[in-house]
């Protein structure tokens, strides 16, 4: 999508690619509407131009919703009678079709008419509401999008994609200080914008099991597996363990289980959504009980919003079951539990799951999220974002932050690229930009093998544009 930046084409068609950020798009996509708007006549019936985006669901959807959410913006501010024409023209829409038959299917009568209606396709809102469209394909009632036994194992070729991801990760500790290494680039990078510190060596702490656990879980994920390992890295520090850890407090089997999980997902993946907690106004933060008598309430909890993720189409299925069948219990009590790789690819399909629920929200101020904006709403919830958001609004628009033409700078461009004040909501804009940064550290380990960890997708390292 590089090419958006140095030109500017009539129409764009995507076949199930938007699979990175798709900033440039939103920003392609919002000025050409814009344009339409500005040479818009009565009676006129067709677009100057257009665009359209056919995804599946999972991989490609978030970025594809962005676009999505974004167009319908920007159409919103068009005259009454321009709406229709500029929509038509404009669309994202979903499709059970298989990835590599969408070009085929599509693509000659999207080039004879970029606004002819699609038949099998539908827009994010209709899908949403469609439950035969919900998975890729026709199953059964009540049959699972995979078999049990496969979410969390990964692609065919997942042993393939680890092996050569785990090269490339030793590649980059070891040439940390090269002038094209990105985690060096960035950490250069932020520090001429905000002057933030951020991890020196991100890649130190980076094991195999590690890399493995994001590999396989990245097979069934909607974010990316970048994404999902700096989230990871960012919230607990990368901590994993394959070993038994005894749980001294626990009574039961069952109460065990709950007590370790509920510990792995408060401390190691930073989301209390799936364990009990309570406010504690001197910690300032959310707490968990981590007593015997807990246990059920945890494992009650725990069912119920993971039930909940299933039901929303946000997962395949629901996976309370899967996990904690990983969870290996020694006889006691005391009892020690011994969580195995699948036990962290499935956690982090949950937290996959909550963190594209997050970035699906709406906010007035932002027509789309990116992943490092989500995670300022992931690090301070909905209705402080909503606040966060308000106040941004208002500070990229002081005299000080305006750009040597005298235009404003972007909401994101002043939470992300600006050094942030100890007034101006400091510590998330720097959690944030912490995280980008992982993200963009950890990008390279495995961009040029996404068609081992996600089979049907292409190198998009060598291409610009679906």
């Amino acid at each position: 999508m590089r090419i958006l930046s140095d030109a500017q084409p009539d129409e764009v068609h995507v076949f199930d690619a938007l699979y990175w950020d798709a900033t440039p798009l939103i920003s392609w996509v919002t000025a050409r509407i814009a344009a339409e708007i500005a040479a818009w006549t009565p009676g006129k019936t067709n677009a100057d131009g257009g665009l359209c985006i056919l995804y599946r669901r999972r991989g490609t959807e978030p970025q594809s919703v962005r676009v999505y959410q974004a167009i319908q913006k920007a159409v919103a501010a068009a005259p009454t009678d321009a709406q229709a024409v500029i929509q038509a023209a404009y669309r994202v829409l979903r499709t059970a079709v298989a990835h590599g038959e969408i070009p085929r299917r599509f693509g000659w009568m999207l080039l004879a008419n970029v606004a002819q209606p699609l038949a099998e396709t539908y827009t994010p809102s209709e899908a949403e509401a469609s439950a035969d469209e919900a998975t890729p394909y026709k199953r059964p009632s009540g049959a699972a999008l995979y078999p049990a036994e496969d979410v969390g194992d990964g692609s065919p070729f997942a042993s393939q994609a680890l092996d050569q991801c785990w090269s490339k990760t030793q590649d980059l500790r070891r040439t940390l200080s090269a002038a094209d290494n990105p985690s060096r680039m960035s950490r250069l990078n932020i520090s001429s914008e905000s002057r933030v510190s951020v991890d020196g060596n991100p890649y130190s702490g980076l094991r195999r099991d590690q890399l493995d656990a994001v590999i396989r879980a990245s097979f069934n994920s909607s974010q990316m597996p970048h994404t999902l390992l700096a989230l990871w890295a960012k919230e607990g520090s990368l901590r994993m363990t394959t070993t038994a850890v005894a749980v001294p407090l626990a009574t039961t089997p069952d109460n065990a289980r709950a007590l370790f999980r509920s510990q792995t997902y408060y401390v190691d993946l930073g989301s209390d959504y799936f364990v009990v907690t309570r406010y504690d106004p001197a910690a300032h933060d959310n707490v968990w009980d981590n007593s015997d008598a807990a246990a059920p309430n945890h494992e009650a909890h725990f069912r119920s919003q993971v039930s909940g993720l299933a039901a929303s189409g946000l997962l395949s299925q629901d996976l309370s079951a899967a996990i904690n069948a990983e969870l290996a219990i020694s006889a006691g009590p005391p009892f020690a539990v011994t969580p195995s790789v699948k036990f962290y690819s499935l956690s982090l399909l949950l937290m996959d799951a909550l963190f594209t629920k997050m970035q699906r929200n709406s906010f007035p101020q932002l027509s789309s999220l990116s992943e490092p904006m989500n995670y300022i709403q992931w690090n301070i919830g909905t209705k402080r974002f909503g606040d966060f958001l308000a106040s941004a609004e208002l500070h990229r628009n002081e005299p000080a932050y305006r750009q040597p033409s005298g235009d404003q700078i972007s909401l994101e461009q002043w939470a992300l690229h600006t050094a942030p004040r100890k007034t101006e909501w400091s510590h998330p804009r720097i959690n944030a930009i912490r995280f980008m940064h992982y993200q963009e550290s950890y990008r390279a380990i495995f961009a040029l093998w996404m068609n081992l960890i996600k089979p049907g997708i292409e190198d998009l390292s060598n291409r610009n544009m679906g």
